[in-house]
């Protein structure tokens, strides 16, 4: 076998250097960029959780069982969490009464059918579209 020359030993060694240099400064820009939108996925689907969670998402419905004083809203929120536990109700107060709510309830539909069991038990019933 002949041997290399000088020049040939150090073109090939370079070769392989840069070879092996940008294929792993690649692989490392890929995983920067997978961390990346794992990040931005995560982080886009809890301000979805936290929006979901808020009470005045427009085109939603809300469903108000009384208005009035704290001490009977309390009683009223008490009664309701008894009869329908899966059904989460909360006290707002707007000026002058307080206010008890289901808030968010994603359709027309899943608001009549609440608002239809609960009319027996709370006569003042409402139901609302938040704007």
């Amino acid at each position: 076998m002949a041997m290399l020359s000088q020049q040939t030993k150090l073109l090939i060694f370079t070769t392989v250097f840069f070879g092996v240099f940008f294929s792993h400064a690649q692989e490392t820009t890929q995983t920067e960029q997978t961390i990346s939108k794992a990040i931005t996925l995560d982080k886009l689907m809890s301000e979805r959780i936290s929006f979901n969670k808020s009470e005045n998402i427009p085109g939603r419905y809300t469903v108000q069982l009384y208005s009035g004083n704290l001490k009977s809203a309390q009683e009223v929120l008490t009664q309701f969490t008894e009869k329908f536990p899966t059904n989460a109700a909360v006290i707002r107060f707007q000026t002058p009464n307080y206010k008890v709510w289901i808030p968010n309830l994603r359709n027309k539909l899943d608001a009549e059918k609440l608002f239809a069991s609960a009319k027996p038990d709370f006569p003042n019933i409402l139901m609302f579209r938040n704007k």
